[in-house]
């Protein structure tokens, strides 16, 4: 009986086993299967592809309106440069007693004289416009009355050049005053050029140092630095001279209505007048002085500066500031 239960589970084990054996070859069967059809081979194309056809083409790129014309930025002016002046040689100046003659007329009028670029014939057109010239500064010296007395009575002389505020005072003081230069008046004009304007200030200005002296070369520390400041006196009052000399011969011309000697010299005679004026008010002084000008009050305002207008800045007409003497 046993014999035969045992016969019985081993028949089962058997079956077991064998349908056991039948599902492996079946699941082999379909992984090679898979295996198979993962290697299948894609048939080429009938044609080659090309790009115009078989490769898209990128989208155009959209359309931008161009962009106007920028403006070509504006031309850089050319600064013109100017010729170096020539070396030329000028009439010295007459000295007397050592010392520099004292001029008869404006120290800009007599170097253009000595000036060996200014022709014969600008010559005669600066001289037809010295009256004109001395119209203005007529103006300018009566309506500017008392700073002008000023100067003349030692202005410059008495200020202490060696204090910048000083000079400062001074220059804005006589800021009223300041005009062109007659030589400056004639190159805007376009009676002198450029050179001869250049040479007319190397004239003046070997005046003003002939006027101030000759340094000494032993002179000490302190009568060095008294050298430097005339000097530089004479280069700021030489703005003012033609408006002395203007001022000088209204006096002259003032000696008969203020009751001077007419046979006095041209030097006493001025002398005289200041006397005399020193004892009337400003505007008394300022009204005689008009009248030796040929010219109403009213007409002072609309006339003065026709020929020479103001200056926006005071600077030595010299061809360099003086140095500092500190």
């Amino acid at each position: 009986m046993s014999q035969r239960m045992s016969d019985g589970r081993s028949i089962v084990f058997l079956a077991g086993a064998k349908k056991r054996v039948a599902l492996l070859a079946a699941a082999a069967c379909l992984f090679a299967g898979s295996a198979a059809m993962g290697q299948f081979v894609t048939p080429p194309p009938a044609t080659n592809p090309t790009p115009e056809n078989d490769i898209p083409k990128a989208p155009p790129p959209p359309i931008v309106p161009p962009a106007p014309p920028s403006e070509a930025p504006p031309p850089r002016p050319i600064k013109a440069t100017k010729a170096p002046l020539p070396d030329v040689k000028w009439k010295e100046w007459e000295l007397v007693d050592g010392k520099v003659a004292p001029l008869s007329e404006p120290l800009e009028l007599a170097a253009l004289r000595r000036n060996p670029l200014v022709t014969t014939e600008q010559m005669a057109r600066i001289e037809a416009f010295l009256p004109d010239r001395r119209r203005s500064m007529e103006r300018v010296v009566v309506e500017n009355l008392d700073l002008v007395e000023r100067i003349d009575a030692g202005m410059f002389e008495t200020a202490n050049f060696s204090d910048r505020a000083d000079v400062t005072k001074v220059v804005e003081t006589t800021k009223p005053l300041q005009v062109p230069s007659l030589a400056t008046d004639l190159k805007n004009r376009q009676i002198i050029d450029d050179q001869a304007f250049g040479i007319n200030s190397r004239i003046t200005t070997s005046y003003t140092k002939a006027s101030a002296g000759q340094k000494k070369e032993s002179a000490t520390p302190d009568e060095q630095k008294a050298s430097t400041l005339a000097y530089m006196r004479a280069i700021y009052k030489q703005n003012f001279i033609e408006h002395l000399w203007t001022y000088n011969n209204l006096l002259n011309q003032a000696g008969k209505a203020a009751g001077v000697d007419q046979t006095l010299a041209a030097d006493l005679k001025s002398v005289a007048v200041k006397e005399k004026l020193a004892a009337m008010g400003l505007e008394e002084r300022k009204a005689l002085l008009r009248g030796v000008a040929g010219y109403a009050k009213g007409d002072a305002a609309a006339k003065q500066g026709e020929a020479a207008k103001p200056t926006s800045e005071a600077k030595p007409t010299g061809e360099a500031e003086p140095a500092d003497p500190k």
